[in-house]
């Protein structure tokens, strides 16, 4: 689970993974091999960096996905946008990487456009426990939208019972309960334990 705002990262696998991953194709792949150098072959158009591993395969919806997964988890949200739109032309029905750039988008303070994305992603995987979560979580702390978001976890709830974090659901759904009057801009009091 995400610490920065309580949200799964959907289908991201860890970071060093990624990391060895990218290394490993770089390294076996003759494109992407010299990827990080400035005189490639290809001319001067050519990108540096980890953007750089993407080149000689733009047309991989993993890679490009696990690239922004990189970005995400360093807080380069935008950047990260860019690789999961990327993928995403390839594989609109990605569920996972579609709820990656919902959370991207949250985190760059769009919260309309992360619920659009949420759905999107249900219309795929219509019980997808990550994209459920955080569409509560935006739904709630992004637009006071008690109902939206109670809706949302009792979905998860009702369509995987068996889900490791039920506790911490049923918590949300409790706090966000007693939000349920409180309208957007009053100021905040504090909650009784």
């Amino acid at each position: 689970m995400d610490k920065r705002a309580g949200l799964h990262p959907g289908s991201r696998l860890l970071v060093d993974w990624h990391r060895r991953r990218l290394v490993h194709s770089r390294l076996s792949n003759p494109i992407l091999r010299d990827a990080g150098r400035t005189n490639h072959p290809h001319g001067n158009g050519h990108r540096n960096g980890i953007a750089g591993f993407a080149y000689g395969d733009s047309n991989n919806a993993g890679l490009l996905a696990n690239i922004g997964n990189i970005y995400y988890d360093t807080q380069l949200y935008p950047t990260a946008i860019e690789y999961y739109q990327r993928s995403l032309k390839i594989q609109p029905s990605n569920a996972g990487v579609r709820t990656d750039l919902a959370t991207a988008f949250w985190y760059t303070g769009s919260a309309d456009t992360a619920i659009e994305e949420f759905n999107k992603a249900l219309s795929y995987e219509p019980n997808k426990s990550n994209t459920l979560f955080n569409l509560g979580i935006v739904k709630w702390q992004g637009k006071m939208d008690v109902n939206g978001a109670v809706a949302a976890w009792q979905k998860l709830l009702d369509t995987n019972p068996d889900y490791e974090a039920k506790d911490k659901v049923v918590q949300l759904m409790a706090q966000a309960k007693k939000h349920a009057n409180v309208k957007p801009g009053t100021a905040e009091k504090p909650l009784s334990q």
